[in-house]
């Protein structure tokens, strides 16, 4: 069973697009935090001076910004916050100067690291800014995105008991989160979601058979599971794979393919008994024929 090449484009999109959402959303939480850390700053001198409720303004700007974004992820809205950011975090060491005074006995001077955290943030998000603008993927059209919904649905309840093209494999980098990997093998591709430590976070690696690879390395002592490298395209991880599930990649990886002149092109929907590239923009059961 085939995949054509859009539905494969269709899924690097969906997967590239969420990619960038979430990490904007995650840069946003920091501009809340660091609002909040102002707002704190600027209502402890309340009283003293003018200054503080300068500040307090200023973390009410931040919170606002960072909410919009979240519901709003752009590019041009983390470079925004990442702006803000920089200038109340310098704004926040300027005040804890002029407002601090060596003590008498030991002349140390006493700074607010709040600019310091705020400068730190403002960085990172010009760091990620510079990453994703090199190709920031628009958001696919919301029937698409419906539709890998349904397929990842479909490959988290798949067991390897039950289908014959399952396998699993578990990522173990030296640094960062593990991630357990379910593939679902088609004829001349196939489709990994990547699930983390969170529940909720899951990315899907699609690639053709000939940008697949597991490489096999050693068996470990006493477990039926040997260490291996898995490459999904451009993406290499290193980790561990059961043996049933490496024999059936190496079976997947060896059947010749169906020739051009007598080749029957079954879609992703047959596969998974759910047509979930419906040009009507709905989600079909084809053995009812009703719209779900």
């Amino acid at each position: 069973m085939k995949i054509l090449d859009e539905q494969l484009k269709q899924i690097q999109d969906v997967s590239e697009y969420r990619t960038a959402v979430k990490s904007i959303k995650t840069e946003s939480g920091w501009v809340i935090f660091s609002g909040v850390l102002a707002l704190l700053s600027g209502i402890s001198g309340f009283g003293y001076d003018l200054l503080s409720y300068v500040i307090c303004l200023m973390g009410i700007v931040l919170l606002i910004t960072g909410i919009k974004v979240i519901s709003n992820p752009t590019l041009k809205g983390l470079v925004t916050n990442g702006i803000l950011i920089l200038i109340v975090g310098l704004w926040n060491i300027f005040f804890a100067l002029i407002n601090t005074s060596p003590e008498p006995e030991n002349e140390i001077f006493v700074i607010d690291i709040t600019g310091f955290i705020q400068i730190g943030v403002a960085i990172h998000h010009f760091m990620k800014y510079k990453k994703l603008s090199v190709r920031f993927p628009a958001k696919p059209p919301e029937e698409v995105i419906k539709s890998i919904d349904v397929l990842i649905k479909t490959i988290t309840k798949s067991k390897m008991k039950k289908s014959e093209d399952i396998i699993e494999f578990k990522a173990k980098p030296f640094f960062g989160r593990k991630k357990h990997l379910k593939g679902m093998l088609l004829a001349d591709a196939a489709i990994f979601m990547a699930k983390t430590s969170m529940k909720r976070k899951r990315e899907l690696l699609c690639a053709k058979k000939e940008n697949i690879s597991i490489i096999k390395k050693r068996k470990l002592i006493l477990q039926k599971t040997f260490k291996a490298i898995l490459q999904v395209g451009e993406k290499k991880m290193k980790g561990l794979i059961s043996k049933k599930s490496f024999e059936r990649y190496a079976a997947w990886k060896t059947i010749a393919e169906i020739p051009q002149d007598v080749e029957t092109e079954v879609t992703l929907e047959q596969q998974t008994d759910i047509e979930v590239w419906p040009e009507h923009g709905g989600i079909v059961n084809p053995d009812e024929g009703d719209e779900i």
